[in-house]
């Protein structure tokens, strides 16, 4: 006869979420039967059965699914692909993904971010990668090794560089969206930037909403002058 597993099933759901004694998840002990084997199930009622022997999901799958999962984010939202890179953007962050071989270890890759001419630099194996001076300013963060946030990941099986550029806004509160990432690449229209577009009425209508009060608060001003001695004078209360 064949087991029912979904006792196994349930007790794996309601264990995940426990801590062990060293803070790690619990996991059950599973005993793998290779040969036809006499089990003893409640109640004292011996069956003999061959059980088959499950097998842990192999390295390479348990990657492979991790790149399914990436590949669900567009990784040029909002932004560009290129032979080298590719780039996204959101209201606050650009993220740029950078190409490299297979194999290439975090040790040998190294990401500068100069804040005084906004130039970016990539390297491997302390050599040129790729460099480029960024369109727009970025805010540069001490705590991070050359100022900027990065990582190495995998997506469908290609190795990058995942960085980080926070973007510096020269107007608080307001959004900037970046028109192309380094300045030798062509200009998007940021006009037809879907993430823009969805807010785009209501910030219309705030901007007219602001400037009829702001002409109307200008016409009802009343000319002056500050006279010799530091005065502030109304012209036409003079005339």
């Amino acid at each position: 006869m064949s087991l029912d597993y979904s006792k196994w099933d349930k007790m794996v759901a309601e264990m995940s979420d426990d801590d062990g004694e060293e803070g790690e998840p619990r996991r059950p002990n599973v005993t793998y039967l290779g040969k036809p084997t006499s089990v003893t199930i409640g109640g004292g009622e011996s069956r003999r059965t061959s059980a088959p022997r499950i097998e842990a999901p192999s390295s390479q799958e348990n990657g492979r699914q991790g790149d399914i999962k990436s590949t669900s984010i567009s990784l040029s939202h909002n932004g560009n692909s290129l032979e080298k890179y590719c780039w996204s953007q959101d209201k606050e962050e650009v993220q740029l993904s950078i190409w490299i071989e297979t194999g290439i270890g975090a040790k040998r890759v190294g990401v500068v971010v100069d804040k005084d001419n906004k130039r970016l630099d990539i390297k491997v194996d302390n050599k040129i990668y790729l460099s480029g001076e960024l369109t727009y300013d970025v805010e540069v963060d001490e705590d991070y090794d050359g100022g900027i946030e990065w990582q190495l990941d995998s997506v469908e099986s290609k190795r990058r560089i995942a960085i980080t550029l926070k973007k510096k806004c020269p107007i608080q509160g307001a959004t900037l969206w970046w028109s192309r990432c380094f300045k030798r690449e062509e200009k998007l229209d940021t006009s037809k930037i879907k993430d823009r577009r969805k807010g785009s009425k209501g910030m219309r209508e705030a901007w007219e909403e602001a400037h009829k009060l702001f002409r109307a608060k200008v016409a009802k001003q009343r000319p002056t002058y500050i006279d010799d001695d530091g005065n502030i004078v109304d012209v036409d209360a003079k005339s």
